[in-house]
């Protein structure tokens, strides 16, 4: 991994525009983002589904925190600029690792190694309010298995 790459190019929209790219290819429609407080945390979007004859919605979120977190634990006593940047670094890192797991994804895809559902189910969203994706209802246990 080169953080020097990550480090210099504090845009993270350049990963959100790569992600986008990589779910047209792959025939996604209704692509939209989500905010919590002005910083974008996630990408949802839709894949129509030939089979059961409708759209698939689907939700991409970035684990900022935890990659903070892991990052953070790495460090000692560290200045409050230094954790600044920390936070800034913990965001483009999380933003660049989910745009290279969707470029991975949506070239199995295109090669017909795997379809959009076998991809990308566990950010398959599921009809609840609010809605919650298939991983996010195994993290809770809230899942019913039959």
């Amino acid at each position: 991994m080169n953080l020097k790459e990550i480090v210099t190019h504090p845009d993270v929209n350049k990963y959100i525009a790569k992600i986008e790219l990589y779910l047209v290819d792959i025939g996604a429609t209704h692509i939209r983002k989500e905010y919590k407080n002005k910083e974008c945390v996630g990408i949802g979007f839709s894949v129509f589904n030939v089979q059961k004859m409708m759209h698939v919605p689907y939700l991409l979120t970035t684990q900022v925190d935890k990659c903070y977190q892991n990052i953070y634990e790495e460090q000692y006593k560290l200045s409050p600029e230094r954790l600044d940047q920390l936070k800034q670094l913990s965001v483009r890192l999380a933003w660049k690792f989910l745009a290279d797991l969707v470029e991975m994804k949506t070239k199995l895809i295109v090669t017909g190694i795997v379809c959009p559902m076998e991809a990308f189910l566990p950010y398959c969203l599921a009809q609840e309010d609010p809605p919650v994706t298939l991983i996010q209802k195994i993290r809770s246990n809230t899942i019913q298995w039959k």
